[in-house]
């Protein structure tokens, strides 16, 4: 170790140092490797079935949904380590432990839950025929037709759930997992709340013209031809996804500082 360290000054980041970190967390992180893959699987054929036997759409959502949360909850896993006091006897920069943390749970991770669902759907598609798994199909795209549209800020609001469990594992003293949880739920609920004034104010919106035209003539004030309303609906979806991004945006560079200054306090 002390060669290592004389080697390779701990005041330089060094990708080998950093992904040597691996061997500190394996006990920890290694279980994910094949739980996460089997978890996934099974979600996929949550979503499956009802997408072949049931006209009902919502019924497919759950598992793909439950995959998102997988994803989110993932860096609760991060718990099962010796914690950050012995963490922080690693002969290793504040940087490298957090590019680590940070590319095992948001893209290795998610390379293992999404790689397998789209191996599922790829075999499933041979199977069963891509006819029979519209539904299915539209799902699992979602957020990749969303991206262009969303100027890529859609990205921001799929990690920060995963980062912000990351942060208040990371952050926390004690109670780690509860905690974790906690701030994971508390940014969901504060995203959700920004889509809700967003549909309150479409709504508000159409409910308006609807009232003081009585739902008959509608115009444009600058051509005078016909208004309708739902021309709206696309935009405020657009705008919503894009300040939501950007909103995420924002918390997620909050988290990444605390955590690197968290990191950074702990080095002996």
């Amino acid at each position: 170790m002390t060669t290592y360290a004389i080697k390779n000054p701990v005041d330089h980041f060094y990708w080998d140092r950093c992904l040597s970190l691996w061997y500190y967390y394996k006990p920890a992180l290694a279980p994910m490797l094949w739980l996460w893959p089997l978890l996934a699987v099974i979600m996929f054929i949550g979503s499956l079935l009802p997408c072949l036997f049931s006209s009902y759409w919502i019924l497919t959502s759950f598992g793909l949904g439950a995959a998102g949360w997988l994803w989110g909850f993932s860096p609760l896993m991060l718990a099962r380590s010796h914690g950050n006091a012995v963490a922080a006897m690693l002969p290793v920069t504040p940087l490298e432990r957090l590019v680590f943390l940070l590319g095992f749970f948001l893209i290795g991770t998610y390379v293992l839950i999404d790689g397998t669902i789209w191996a599922c759907y790829g075999i499933s598609v041979a199977i069963f025929g891509a006819e029979r798994l519209v539904t299915l199909q539209s799902f699992i795209t979602s957020s990749y037709v969303s991206f262009p549209s969303s100027y890529g800020m859609v990205l921001f609001s799929a990690v920060l759930p995963a980062i912000a469990t990351l942060t208040g594992v990371v952050l926390a003293r004690r109670n780690r997992v509860l905690i974790g949880i906690a701030v994971n739920l508390g940014v969901s609920m504060v995203l959700g709340l920004i889509v809700g004034i967003f549909s309150v104010v479409y709504g508000f919106m159409t409910g308006f013209y609807d009232a003081v035209t009585d739902n008959t003539v509608r115009y444009n004030i600058e051509n005078q031809t016909p208004l309708d309303p739902e021309i709206y609906k696309e935009p405020m979806v657009q705008l919503a996804t894009i300040l939501a991004g950007a909103l995420s945006l924002l918390a997620v560079i909050v988290a990444i500082w605390l955590m690197w200054r968290k990191f950074k306090k702990q080095r002996i």
